[in-house]
């Protein structure tokens, strides 16, 4: 460590710096550590926020779109956001049981576009068991 100078970063608290915490205090005090906390999240929740913004435009897009293609890229987009914004509210609140839940929703948004996309091809085109003419 080199006098006059702090060689801390941010960090949330369900990262893996979390462990050097005490090293922390010791070099730039508990009062910038937890102003640099509090800093990393409010950029966290900010951003969320702006995604919930987007998934509000893609809800419009869902409820207004003239074809069903619309709509579905519509409920995609809201997907997407959702498990951007779970995502970010999962490292600024340190609840890891939350990214699980995110990685489900993404998983059933590419289960419903695939579901779509099948739907929407004539006599089901692109199944595997179909035979070939």
């Amino acid at each position: 460590m080199t006098a006059g100078r702090c060689w801390c970063i941010a960090w949330t608290p369900a990262s893996r710096w979390a462990a050097t915490s005490a090293r922390w205090s010791a070099c730039c005090g508990r009062r910038w550590a937890t102003r640099a906390r509090r800093a990393v999240n409010e950029l966290l929740y900010g951003a969320a926020g702006l995604l919930l913004l987007t998934v509000a435009a893609s809800l419009v897009r869902v409820l207004r779109g003239p074809t069903r293609a619309d709509r579905m890229m519509g409920a995609q987009l809201s997907a997407t956001a959702g498990v951007a914004v779970l995502m970010l509210l999962a490292q600024a609140q340190a609840l890891p049981a939350v990214l699980d839940v995110a990685l489900v929703l993404a998983l059933l948004a590419a289960l419903a576009t695939v579901a779509f996309v099948k739907a929407a091809s004539r006599d089901g085109a692109g199944d595997p068991e179909e035979e070939a003419p």
